[in-house]
């Protein structure tokens, strides 16, 4: 079945939110692991994803689709919708563990974790210097989400500018933050908190009859 993405981002945050009172982990930072679970996809509002889900036969064009009965190939090969969400996530959201809840939004598949490197089947832009990685290409705008339980993400673009090694203007890259992550909370604990999360997804798709 099609599941709105609004309907989805809610379903995994509360999901989360059962997990870790069944828990009951004091160690576990509940608060950005839930805003991660809520945040998780909302880089499926990309045009490349949403593309994919009309192709699949979404019945509204004009909502955002998270869920479809069904598989389909992206127009751009290897897309990733969480390393767009977790790239936006990381230069525009509010969050305090900012660089937590981009981790956990970029590995919730398990294909984006330390590093942000560009893969030999990649569609590059036509731009030749344009940074791209993983099906996103730099600049390119996420529309506005709703992420449901009062999150909401305006429209943002998408730097790419992370990937490079070194700082882009004074700011740390991705593999700097990443890094100090894993520093602060061991290869463990984030893992775990990973685990939280996908988790979460897995019940609420289950629940919906959704993969």
């Amino acid at each position: 079945m099609f599941v709105l993405l609004r309907d989805h981002l809610k379903a995994v945050a509360k999901e989360c939110n059962a997990l870790l009172t069944a828990l009951s982990l004091p160690a576990v930072p509940t608060r950005p692991v839930v805003a991660a679970a809520r945040l998780h996809d909302i880089g499926k509002a990309h045009d490349v994803f949403q593309e994919t889900m009309r192709r699949l036969g979404a019945p509204d064009e004009t909502v955002f689709w998270a869920k479809a009965p069904g598989h389909g190939r992206h127009s751009r090969p290897g897309f990733r919708h969480e390393l767009a969400g977790a790239l936006v996530w990381l230069l525009h959201g509010d969050e305090p563990d900012r660089d937590l809840v981009s981790y956990l939004i970029a590995a919730h598949h398990g294909k984006v974790r330390l590093s942000i490197r560009s893969l030999p089947n990649d569609l590059p832009p036509p731009e030749p210097d344009r940074l791209h990685a993983r099906g996103v290409w730099d600049g390119e705008v996420l529309p506005a989400v709703d992420a449901g339980n009062g999150g909401a993400l305006g429209a943002r673009p998408i730097s790419l500018a992370p990937m490079q090694l070194g700082r882009a203007n004074g700011q740390p890259s991705w593999l700097e933050r990443m890094l100090k992550l894993r520093e602060q909370h061991g290869p463990f604990r984030l893992a775990y908190l990973e685990m939280l999360v996908t988790v979460a997804d897995w019940r609420a798709s289950r629940a919906r009859g959704a993969r």
